[in-house]
């Protein structure tokens, strides 16, 4: 299912005082993007106790817009991390696995 969200990065931003507070900046808003979760098989289910959620992101690539491990994925109102993203040049996509920051039973 395609959808839309979008990435934001935590930015440093100089207080006047010597000093800085965190705020989120806006990296990059693609256009559509599909999101298909991730399920680990049963046997590792059961072996783990705390599983985060964990989706797969495919959008366009985009080189003038890079996203990196860390960077924050928004989607539907949830916030996903993001890992290291794989780039496939000749096709124009790129594949980012996320896990979810916040577990939540409602989705």
């Amino acid at each position: 299912m395609i959808e839309q969200g979008y990435f934001v990065r935590d930015v440093n931003v100089s207080d006047g005082a010597g000093g800085f507070t965190v705020t989120q900046q806006v990296v990059w808003t693609p256009k559509f993007v599909e999101v298909r979760e991730i399920r680990p098989s049963d046997e590792f289910v059961a072996t783990q106790r705390n599983i985060k959620m964990l989706v797969e992101i495919s959008c366009r690539y985009n080189p003038e817009k890079p996203i990196l491990a860390g960077d924050k994925f928004i989607y539907r109102g949830f916030t996903f991390m993001t890992l290291l993203p794989t780039t496939d040049r000749v096709g124009r996509m790129t594949r980012i696995r996320a896990y979810a920051e916040m577990e939540t039973s409602a989705r």
